[in-house]
């Protein structure tokens, strides 16, 4: 899913993108090219290259998406309530698994759409019965008489 970059007849570069179906989809697409594990997502470099490819499409002038802008969003709220400092009310001194992880809610869309995109790629895979086959039209009783 790498960019893909040839010279035309001008010399120039043409650029072709990858095309991703949502937010989600460039979101794991980054985290497979860097092999992160999901489970414990490095908010900091996530954002900050989720954010670099946000800055090439824009450069490109293409016209961004308001979900690839929301996700962008969401990436620096996560970062930033990862950087607070925990307070007691927050975590139990006793339990501190039960602190929460600003980046479970993501975490958990990931997996799922992850799930989903599998699913999909599966079954686009498997031979469709009757596809591209148009079958003749079967004549009516009175057509056949006339040559129809």
């Amino acid at each position: 899913m790498d960019k893909q970059q040839t010279l035309n007849m001008d010399n120039r570069y043409l650029v072709a993108l990858d095309v991703f179906e949502g937010p989600l989809d460039l979101l794991l697409h980054l985290i497979q090219k860097h092999e992160l594990d999901i489970f414990d997502i490095p908010i900091a470099f996530i954002t900050q290259k989720y954010l670099e490819y946000l800055d090439m499409m824009q450069h490109l002038n293409l016209d961004l998406a308001s979900d690839y802008l929301e996700m962008a969003a969401q990436l620096a709220l996560i970062k930033s309530r990862m950087m607070l400092p925990e307070t007691k009310g927050e975590t139990d001194e006793e339990n501190p698994e039960d602190a929460v992880d600003p980046r479970e809610e993501l975490v958990r869309q990931l997996l799922e759409y992850q799930k989903y995109k599998a699913a999909a790629e599966e079954l686009a895979s498997r031979p469709q019965a009757g596809r591209d086959t148009f079958p003749r039209p079967v004549p009516e009783a009175g057509e056949e008489d006339r040559g129809l």
